[in-house]
């Protein structure tokens, strides 16, 4: 359970750090790859942390941080949540991929695990598919 807990941390963190490099590449320039009609296409790839099971939309947190995006004049769309109650990592990889490969989105969140973790899948198989994950985003 630690390493899990290890790992959606550090997954926490490096969210925090694409956002800030975002807020502070905004007020200092516009982001190339970033098409200025549209802007910054966001995906979240997640689990019920993320869906908010029960949650109104806007209070979500994907759509919170794309709220407060906004607030601080970055161009963000929260074009998809594809995140499900019950969803591991494993089905991230084998559903949710689908979704960002169509979108082609500019930015995208993880935060997944704590049902790897309920499933009591071990720290090593969560570990292999959450860098599956990531090197196929």
């Amino acid at each position: 359970m630690r390493n899990i807990t290890v790992g959606v941390i550090l997954i926490v963190i490096i969210s925090v750090i694409i956002v800030l490099c975002l807020k502070q590449s905004s007020k200092s320039q516009k982001v190339e790859f970033i098409n200025q009609k549209t802007g910054i296409k966001y995906v979240a790839i997640e689990d019920s942390y993320t869906i908010g099971l029960g949650v109104v939309q806007e209070d979500r947190w994907p759509n919170i941080l794309t709220d407060h995006l906004k607030k601080e004049r970055v161009n963000i769309q929260l074009v998809a949540n594809p995140a499900v109650s019950g969803y591991t990592v494993e089905d991230a990889i084998e559903i949710e991929l689908t979704e960002v490969k169509k979108i082609k989105p500019d930015l995208v969140t993880v935060l997944i695990g704590a049902n790897d973790n309920f499933g009591q899948k071990d720290a090593e198989t969560y570990r292999q598919d959450l860098r599956e994950l990531l090197d196929r985003l």
